[in-house]
């Protein structure tokens, strides 16, 4: 099992040299914030409470080609 994972960390490190030519990691970010305000009027029976709520989310996503069969897509 040891000499397992020692060949697999070093076919990792070997990987990136084994590319035709060296490509920059593909990167994204998509990300947004919303804001919703609810309030209610005079004439409803209830409470006069409103609510305001933030919302913020983000979706990111790091891919790069290391080796003709080797591709990492972090998201």
């Amino acid at each position: 099992m040891k000499q397992l994972a020692i060949l697999a960390i070093i076919c990792l490190a070997a990987s990136p040299l084994q590319a035709d030519e060296v490509q920059p990691w593909k990167l994204s970010v998509d990300a947004n914030l919303t804001f919703t305000q609810n309030n209610y009027s005079d004439n409803w029976a209830g409470g006069e409470a409103g609510t305001l709520a933030w919302v913020f989310n983000s979706n990111s996503l790091a891919e790069k080609q290391l080796s003709t069969k080797l591709f990492n897509k972090n998201t």
